[in-house]
């Protein structure tokens, strides 16, 4: 049992890297979408157009490297099935092919800019943000899968533990049951012969 518990902290800790780098995935396309927002509001200078833009490629890159790691971190688990980022990375390009193309042939210094480039692209980060819920959903119910099973493992161990003491107290009882009849009748037996 104690291989057992040692796995199970395995698979506990991969399950914790999964359920942070995907929560961590998350947050970093928060991240990405608000940087983007601040390419249409603030876009305008070209400063802070660039700054902004910057922001939203380096957040897009960061969240494809937790959906790496927390991909990693299922196949180690054997869980990969269970964790299919397909339909979200299909939405993220997705996403990012519609941001690229709204802002391709924009003049950013127009009044209406952020209003035309927003109407071409509103809403389309719903569907990438609600299937993260899910795959953070998913990890956490994995989590509270394995972990009670550790404390499944653990009870039985437990169990054992217990089991192997009262073994160990009875054979105690007896040996001392036994040393104190052989003492006895020792005794018993000099007390009579003195006599």
């Amino acid at each position: 049992l104690a291989r057992e518990a040692e796995e199970d902290l395995d698979r506990l800790k991969l399950v914790v890297t999964r359920v942070d780098t995907t929560r961590s995935a998350q947050h970093h396309f928060k991240i990405q979408v608000q940087e983007w927002k601040n390419v249409l509001i603030r876009g305008g200078d070209p400063a802070l157009y660039d700054k902004y833009w910057k922001g939203f490629e380096d957040h897009e890159r960061i969240v494809g490297d937790r959906l790496a790691k927390a991909r990693e971190a299922a196949t180690k688990l054997n869980v990969a099935a269970r964790f299919d980022t397909a339909p979200f990375e299909t939405a993220m390009k997705a996403l990012g092919v519609s941001y690229r193309q709204a802002l391709q042939g924009q003049d950013r210094t127009r009044p209406d800019f952020t209003q035309a480039v927003d109407k071409a692209v509103r809403g389309i980060d719903r569907a990438p943000d609600e299937l993260l819920d899910k795959l953070n959903k998913d990890a956490a119910r994995l989590a509270e899968e394995i972990d009670a099973e550790a404390m499944r493992h653990l009870e039985e161990e437990a169990g054992m533990t217990r089991i192997t003491l009262l073994v160990l107290l009875l054979a105690f009882l007896g040996i001392g049951i036994w040393l104190s009849l052989v003492i006895s009748r020792t005794i018993v037996g000099r007390l009579q012969s003195v006599e």
